[in-house]
C-alpha cells in the first residue's frame, strides 16, 4: 500500500492472518492400541494389540487364541475362526471330524459335535462309514439318515443279524477235572 505524505512516499504493508474455526479431534483408543487415525470419512480407527480388538473407538479385550480373530458386534465379543477350528471355552481351537464331515462345532458344554456327509456317523468324534463288513454280520447294512438298520439274511435275527433262529443256545459241556467217570 502506498501512502503520500509531504515528505514523500512510504511503502508500508498490513499483515493480516485470518484464523479458520476448525475442529481437533483427539484420536485416543486407550493404552491398549497401537495407533489411531481418522479415515477419509472421518471415522476413528484404532489399531489395537493383539488379544484387542476396537468396539466403538477403545481397544478392549477381546482375545480369541492364536486360531481366530477377535471382534465386537453388537458389543459382544465374537471369534471368527480359522478353518478346522472352532470357538471352544472362549478360544478357537483345533476341531476336526475327518474328510467325510461337513461341519465341527462345540457345544457350550465342550462337547464336540461333527455334522458327517451322508451314510457316516460320529464315532470318537470322527466321521465315520455308518455301514461297514462289520456291522451286520449275515446281512445287509442299510443307512437311515446318520444311523443304520440291519436287514437279515433268512434264518437270522438280532441286531447285528447275529443270532441263527432255531439254534439252540449252546451249553456247556460238563467237564471232568479227574477223568472220564
Amino acid at each position: 500500500m502506498e501512502s503520500t505524505t509531504s515528505e514523500g512516499t512510504t511503502n508500508s504493508s498490513i499483515l493480516s492472518t485470518t484464523i479458520l474455526p476448525t475442529t481437533v479431534n483427539d484420536c485416543y483408543c486407550g493404552e491398549n492400541s497401537k495407533s489411531c487415525h481418522f479415515n477419509f470419512k472421518g471415522d476413528k480407527i484404532c489399531d489395537c494389540h493383539p488379544g484387542y480388538s476396537d468396539d466403538n473407538g477403545y481397544c478392549y479385550e477381546c482375545d480369541c487364541g492364536s486360531r481366530g480373530t477377535c471382534i465386537f458386534e453388537f458389543m459382544q465379543k465374537k471369534c471368527i475362526c480359522d478353518p478346522y477350528t472352532s470357538v471352544k471355552n472362549e478360544k478357537c481351537v483345533d476341531c476336526n471330524c475327518g474328510v467325510n464331515s461337513q461341519l465341527c462345532y462345540f457345544r457350550r458344554d465342550g462337547t464336540k459335535v461333527c455334522n458327517c456327509n451322508f451314510g457316516y456317523g460320529q464315532v470318537n468324534g470322527y466321521c465315520s462309514a455308518v455301514c461297514n463288513d462289520h456291522k451286520c454280520v449275515n446281512g445287509k447294512c442299510e443307512i437311515i439318515g446318520n444311523d443304520y438298520k440291519c436287514r437279515c439274511n433268512e434264518g437270522f435275527t438280532g441286531s447285528r443279524c447275529e443270532v441263527k433262529i432255531g439254534a439252540k443256545p449252546c451249553k456247556a459241556a460238563p467237564v471232568s477235572y479227574f477223568g472220564n467217570s
